[in-house]
């Protein structure tokens, strides 16, 4: 009986472990919340409309969110998105959006997915990812037209505390309207090896009562 108490309850820690990891630490990772109005579009420095209250996310210069019912050449997409825009009417003012959040977990993984506003080539809109300020990726993130591309990134090494998640859009061609799109934005805390490890090991006393049942 011992045996299988501890087997059930090795079992029952790291199921709510893994639980626990999967969730979301980012609020309204896919924009949806705040923003009903179909084709609707709303910027965050006020140049068309002004972002609802509980977006959660921090907006900068041109940047807001869009309903991509049809505006905007937004392809492949549901309810409300992100976007990072650069405009000639504000030259030089850099498209920014980002989230802090808190989180006690040494591993993370970052996943995110881009679009572009299907304007061609010449009018691609490259984006920064940062956490904590530092790039995840060495080379400017520029998803191709407007088909969405999925990114994943795992952050390690973590002190327990505050953590911040930034887009940066880079209009490197100075185009003189480049946007582009985010969406399904999802920062989740990777278990660690001794998770796995008492989940094995749960696993394998639960065999053993099993067997000493059949006997």
């Amino acid at each position: 009986m011992k045996l299988r108490s501890a087997a059930v309850a090795a079992i029952v820690l790291c199921t709510a472990l893994s639980a626990q990891a999967a969730g979301n630490l980012i609020q309204n990772g896919s924009f949806d919340v705040g923003n009903d109005v179909a084709n609707s579009y709303n910027y965050g420095n006020g140049f068309y409309g002004s972002i609802p209250a509980g977006a959660s996310w921090y907006f900068q210069n041109l940047s807001g969110m869009i309903n991509t019912s049809a505006s905007w050449q937004v392809q492949g997409a549901l309810g409300t998105v992100g976007f990072l825009q650069n405009h000639y009417n504000f030259p030089g003012r850099t498209p920014a959006i980002s989230q802090s959040f808190f989180s006690d977990d040494s591993t993370l993984s970052v996943s995110f997915s881009l679009a572009q506003r299907d304007y061609g080539a010449a009018n691609a809109q490259s984006v920064d990812v940062l956490f904590d300020g530092r790039l995840l990726s060495d080379i400017a993130l520029t998803p191709v037209g407007a088909d969405w591309t999925n990114y994943q990134f795992t952050v390690s090494g973590l002190a327990a505390g505050n953590h911040s998640l930034s887009f940066i859009g880079r209009n490197s061609g100075n185009s003189p309207d480049a946007t582009a799109f985010i969406d399904n934005v999802s920062v989740s805390a990777v278990p660690e090896p001794a998770t796995y490890g008492m989940l094995l090991a749960g696993a394998g006393l639960l065999g053993a009562v099993r067997r000493r049942a059949k006997k």
